[in-house]
Order: C-alpha cells, then sequence, then structure tokens
C-alpha cells in the first residue's frame, strides 16, 4: 500500500500523490502561470489545505448532499445517501459536518424562512472547515449550490466526489 507524498491518503499502486492532491498541484501551477495580484495568497491558501494534518487529527470538511426531496420514499433515500456519505467520510480519516442533517430536527424545511434560517446557520459553520465536499452521485440542488457558492465566496477548497471516489478539485 502507497500513500500520497502530500496528504497521506493511499493510493494507487506507484503512484507519490492521490488523485485530489495531483489536481491541487495543477491547479497551483496555473495559479501561478496566471499571475495576478493575488496569486501567490491563493497557492499558499490551497496548500494549507492539502497539507497534512497533524497526526491524529481529521481534516475538517464541510459534507453537502442532497437532503430536501418532494416525497417521502425521496427524503428516505436523501436520508440514507447522507449515511453513506457520513460514513464515506470519516473513513477518509475526515471529520464531517452536515448542517442539512442537523437542522432540519428543530427546523421546518417546508417553511421559507425556517429553510434559510438553517441554509445561513450551515453557511455559518461552513467557515470553519478546511474543505467543502460535494457528493454529488444524486446531482446537486439548489440548496447544495448556496453551499457551493459560498465555498467559493470564502475561497475555500471544493472537492466534488462520489461515494468511495474523489473526482476532482475545485
Amino acid at each position: 500500500m502507497k500513500t500520497c507524498d502530500t496528504c497521506g491518503r493511499v493510493t494507487q499502486l506507484g503512484s507519490p500523490t492521490c488523485d485530489g492532491c495531483w489536481e491541487v498541484e495543477s491547479r497551483l501551477v496555473d495559479y501561478l502561470r496566471g499571475g495576478g495580484a493575488n496569486a501567490r495568497q491563493r497557492v499558499e491558501e490551497a496548500l494549507r489545505q492539502v497539507a497534512r494534518p497533524a497526526s491524529g487529527r481529521r481534516r475538517r470538511i464541510y459534507l453537502e448532499s442532497p437532503l430536501h426531496a418532494d416525497t417521502p420514499e425521496g427524503l428516505q433515500r436523501n436520508r440514507e445517501y447522507l449515511r453513506r456519505c457520513m460514513l464515506d467520510s470519516m473513513a477518509r480519516n475526515e471529520a464531517p459536518f452536515a448542517s442539512h442533517a442537523l437542522y432540519v430536527q428543530f427546523l421546518d424545511d417546508r417553511v421559507p424562512a425556517e429553510r434559510e434560517t438553517g441554509i445561513t446557520c450551515g453557511l455559518a459553520w461552513g467557515a470553519l472547515a478546511e474543505v467543502t465536499v460535494v457528493y454529488e452521485d444524486l446531482g446537486i440542488t439548489p440548496g447544495m449550490r448556496r453551499g457551493i457558492d459560498g465555498a467559493w465566496d470564502a475561497g475555500r477548497l471544493i472537492e466534488y466526489r462520489q461515494i468511495g471516489e474523489a473526482r476532482c478539485l475545485r
């Protein structure tokens, strides 16, 4: 078993870096080539976000997955999917936070003002995450899009993945 030289995650045999770190490294090269006033700042921030956590520390992630659904069956499917996403994230040595799973226990997602309160509370907690991870097997909902946009606006790394694999970083 080979681990990534950058983050310590398991890689494909013979590869010095995992797919996620390879994507980040290629983006860093693009930032530097593009120059601009904030290129160095963006590179330094990206490097901090992929640096190997201290021994035993899990990477804090803000998890985006669909939850809202128009039918009870759809809601059950999305809850089961969220459970699988949380377990997948924990298996990657991450500490996931899914605000949409927490706040719907206290707020009614069908009431626009309460839904908005839950989303803004989630975005406030998202600011503490090292990366936003978007699980996209079931698509991207409008609520997830708000979280993605919030992460982008905050300059936080966004990783798109499916259960069991990371597809790309942005």
